[in-house]
């Protein structure tokens, strides 16, 4: 399975646009094929990848409530498969991912009971998959992003202590499998989001140097990664780090780029507030395009 946001890797100011477009195609198609076989697991989980699909797309270009919806229905579809079958190790995986992915829409949005629901269920998933087979490095690097998502709910929340802890944990699993030498781009990506956050941490214990020098790190590590490509993860995160250590000169164009992709999340414009750095995208109905009248209602997607 593609990850969420495994976009392609050509320059395009509707980066955003294209993609939701596509994912709703696909999204149409496959639950066309539900309604009429809703037995079916293989069409279930089809579904539930599109649903967080789509959903992961959504929350980059701002509408976070649809956005919420499809990855509601996701988890709930994995939810669905695994009272089927809770042997199923990939339907445990897709639960724990696509929680992460609800917890930290809701977390975005304020909804921080259910962002906090959503983590728990994402840990705990991830933590007896891990215990099965300490060797998945898939499995072993889901539950360190789920750690850093949880992080930032508790970041958001003020347990300062506990979302240290998460961190360090995570940055030592994720750094592990780099030294290790295991080729994944996406690694740079964790490592520098896990960086910023211990980073953020630092400056609450009001130590800025230390927050500083993480900050670095962080720059250092998604730099080159972030310009291979155009994808908005890679240069979302990049740009954090870069206005952390108020390098507006080289975040400026990064910054540009992002805003005619349609980039826009709760703690991107959050950031974007603190240091004062102007940006201008569409309106959300161009970046994320609508669902057709009908084809979403409140949860009741399918």
């Amino acid at each position: 399975h593609r990850d969420l946001h495994s976009f392609p890797t050509r320059r395009s100011s509707d980066l955003l646009t294209q993609a939701i477009a596509g994912y709703r195609d696909v999204y149409r198609i496959r639950n066309q094929i539900l309604v009429s076989s809703p037995s079916d697991r293989d069409s279930q989980e089809n579904l539930l990848i599109t649903d967080a699909a789509l959903g992961g797309a959504l929350a980059l270009c701002g509408d976070e409530d649809a956005a919420a919806r499809y990855a509601r229905a996701a988890v709930r579809l994995a939810r669905e498969l695994i009272a089927f079958d809770a042997t199923q190790g990939d339907w445990r995986l897709e639960l724990a991912k696509y929680s992460r992915l609800l917890g930290g829409i809701a977390r975005g949005t304020g909804r921080l009971d259910e962002a906090a629901g959503a983590d728990s269920e994402a840990l705990r998933v991830l933590a007896e998959l891990v215990a099965m087979d300490r060797t998945n490095t898939a499995w072993r690097l889901e539950l360190a992003r789920a750690q850093v998502e949880s992080a930032r709910l508790h970041l958001a929340t003020g347990n300062i202590a506990d979302a240290e802890k998460l961190l360090h944990t995570a940055l030592a699993a994720i750094q592990a499998e780099r030294a290790s030498g295991t080729v994944n781009r996406n690694l740079q990506l964790y490592e520098a989001e896990a960086l910023i956050a211990l980073g953020e941490v630092a400056a609450r214990h009001q130590n800025l140097a230390a927050a500083r020098e993480l900050w670095e790190q962080a720059r250092g590590t998604i730099g080159g990664a972030a310009r291979v490509g155009a994808d908005p993860d890679f240069l979302a995160t990049w740009t954090k780090a870069l206005l952390l250590l108020d390098d507006t000169a080289t975040a400026r164009p990064v910054l540009d780029q992002l805003a005619l992709m349609g980039y826009q999340t709760p703690d991107f414009e959050a950031l974007l507030k603190t240091t004062k750095q102007s940006y201008r995208t569409k309106p959300t109905t161009l970046r994320c395009g609508s669902d057709p009248p009908g084809a979403t209602r409140g949860d009741e997607i399918h």
